[in-house]
């Protein structure tokens, strides 16, 4: 898909070849909240962050993203709350967490998700920096 053609890229770090899938997407979704925080990753990726804000705001005015779809909702805050975290705006960060946690502490079944990430490394796995 599309999508996953255009995440490849990002992840790959062709940033170019992304961009043009996005901006793809976005036409063809009538610029879904998924296809907008996709790019505003990529802006934010390539340092465009008043770019990626104004992405994320339109994704959370989309009507796809309103109150009745919790966790689309939930999901673009918590993305965005993690840029706004990395870029050193923590209130910004703050805000976008505790609107994820309220808004799954009124819908019934809506929950926000949370994991540890645990890694075994071999002795001589060259991650060290050693000679």
């Amino acid at each position: 898909s599309l999508s996953l053609r255009a995440d490849a890229h990002f992840y790959g770090g062709d940033y170019a070849g992304a961009r043009a899938l996005y901006e793809r997407q976005l036409r063809s979704t009538r610029r879904a909240p998924a296809a907008l925080v996709a790019m505003a990753q990529l802006e934010w990726k390539t340092g465009h962050v008043e770019a990626a804000s104004a992405l994320f705001d339109e994704a959370l005015a989309h009507p796809a993203a309103s109150e009745a779809a919790a966790p689309m909702r939930a999901w673009v805050l918590s993305v965005r709350a993690t840029m706004d975290r990395d870029r050193g705006r923590f209130d910004d960060a703050l805000t976008a967490i505790r609107a994820a946690r309220a808004l799954a502490a009124e819908v019934p079944g809506l929950r926000l998700g949370r994991f540890t990430l645990t890694k075994h490394l071999p002795v001589a796995a060259g991650v060290g920096g050693g000679p």
